[in-house]
């Protein structure tokens, strides 16, 4: 038998869901950062 701890498939889903959701947060944090930087240069030309 192996010394290596075992990862259930439970504890895996939740890896893999809290990863993906990093992913997803970080991705929203830079397009909305884009966005806002687009809005904020067109809004000064409409000034």
């Amino acid at each position: 038998m192996s010394d290596k701890p075992q990862i259930k498939l439970s504890e895996a889903v939740v890896l893999i869901d809290a990863a993906f959701l990093n992913f997803v947060i970080t991705d929203m944090k830079a397009t909305s950062r884009k966005l806002c930087n687009a809005l904020c240069k067109t809004s000064t030309f409409l000034l």
